[in-house]
């Protein structure tokens, strides 16, 4: 039986894998049943299920543990802060008052053995503060996942990238395919990322990492988030290829065709040219986005991580924010009238040139994430014992403990 960590990971493996069969459900059953049978029955059927699902969450809430928390956790960040403020300004003026050491005496070695490690460790018992250990700890550990998902945003900005640049590239490309018997909707093939993810999973839970647990080895979560991030900027690279193809078509011999009343000039290029860059995507999202929510969910206290895992979707809004910012930022460049959601056909259009961007923002993006992870040493996380914080150690934490209780006594 699984425990820990590898537990963890088999339950947000199947957590990812459920949300993104109900996301293929939506943007295949249900779309078609609005598009040809009726609207109302289309949100009928969803309506119905959202709510046989909440009364089975209501059923499911007996078995629930519940932990009360002393306080709230915006309340303890601030507590923390304010006594760390406090604690350095008495620290310093006491030293100012105090100090009648002769001028040829060094006093930086006695002022680095009374400074703390970091500025929150001020608020410390030891340090003359009055916030317990642990609730230092927790927004030591706060700060240092709220630096991992900041570097995540570079990926977010490209994944969103399926609900922008590919539906506007997917709008001048040929819709027809297999004769003029079917058009391909522009948005529907995000099911390709959906697709892969709901048969990838699967095989990586049952096949892939347990083949590598048996042979002692795993892949760690730094390792997954970078791969995700990788799969990600080489789907840019691919987009900006089938980009540059289409316009090198389109520039020849195009046609016109009308979308919802809308007419597009489009290149003789088949829509289908675009599955390997969505099909990219769903590997990405197959290490990055399920070990993102595996590493907040580890790494986070338990007073935070309910915030933590707020703050962690909160930087997936933030890069799909930065990626619409971008467009328009790029205005110049790709040429895209974005009122007319995006004309990319005209004179010295270079849509291509915004893809190849966005792969080495991405690579940028690992790169900085990898400085992180190295200085903040999230390569330890999986392998340590349970109960310790992200970067301590058994050793600190007991240290930390008798020190707690010794300050007390004096």
């Amino acid at each position: 039986m699984l425990r820990g960590n590898e537990a963890l990971r088999v339950f947000f493996n199947w957590f990812y894998w459920s949300v993104n069969i109900g996301a293929f459900l939506a943007l295949s059953v249900f779309a078609y049943i609005q598009q040809n049978i009726s609207f109302y029955n289309g949100y009928l059927i969803p309506a119905i299920l959202l709510s046989v699902s909440f009364s089975l969450f209501g059923i499911g809430t007996i078995c629930f543990r519940y932990h009360r928390n002393e306080q709230s956790a915006m309340k303890g960040i601030v507590k923390v802060v304010n006594e760390a403020i406090r604690s350095k300004k008495r620290a310093v003026g006491e030293r100012q008052s105090t100090v009648t050491f002769d001028s040829n005496v060094q006093t930086t070695s006695i002022e680095s053995q009374n400074t703390p490690p970091s500025f929150l460790d001020w608020a410390k018992i030891r340090w003359n503060g009055s916030c317990r250990e642990d609730e230092v700890d927790d927004v030591k550990a706060l700060v240092k996942v709220v630096l991992v998902c900041l570097t995540l945003i570079p990926y977010w900005l490209v994944y969103f990238q399926m609900e922008t640049t590919f539906l506007m590239q997917a709008l001048h490309m040929k819709l027809d395919v297999f004769g003029a018997t079917f058009r391909v909707p522009a948005a529907s093939l995000t099911l390709f990322d959906n697709f892969v993810l709901i048969l990838l999973i699967p095989i990586l839970d049952r096949l892939v990492y347990p083949w590598l647990r048996g042979r002692g080895h795993s892949l760690s979560i730094v390792f997954r988030l970078c791969l995700g991030m990788t799969f990600s900027a080489v789907s840019m690279v691919v987009a900006g290829v089938v980009e540059s193809r289409r316009l090198s078509l389109v520039s020849g011999t195009n046609f016109t065709q009308n979308i919802s009343g809308t007419t597009y000039v489009a290149a003789d290029m088949t829509i289908l040219y675009q599955i390997p860059q969505y099909s990219l995507i769903g590997f990405s999202e197959a290490f990055a986005g399920v070990a993102g929510i595996e590493f907040v969910y580890i790494a986070a206290p338990r007073s935070m991580q309910g915030l933590l895992m707020g703050l962690y979707w909160c930087s997936s809004g933030i890069g799909s924010f930065l990626g619409t910012g971008l467009i328009y930022a790029f205005e110049g460049i790709v040429q895209t009238k974005l009122g007319h959601f995006g004309d990319v056909t005209c004179d010295n259009c270079h849509l291509d040139y915004y893809f190849y961007v966005l792969a080495v923002i991405q690579v940028i993006g690992i790169a900085i994430f990898l400085t992180v992870s190295r200085r903040l040493r999230l390569s330890e996380l999986e392998n340590r014992p349970k109960g310790l914080r992200l970067g301590e150690t058994r050793t600190t934490q007991n240290n930390e403990r008798k020190e707690a209780v010794v300050s007390r006594m004096e």
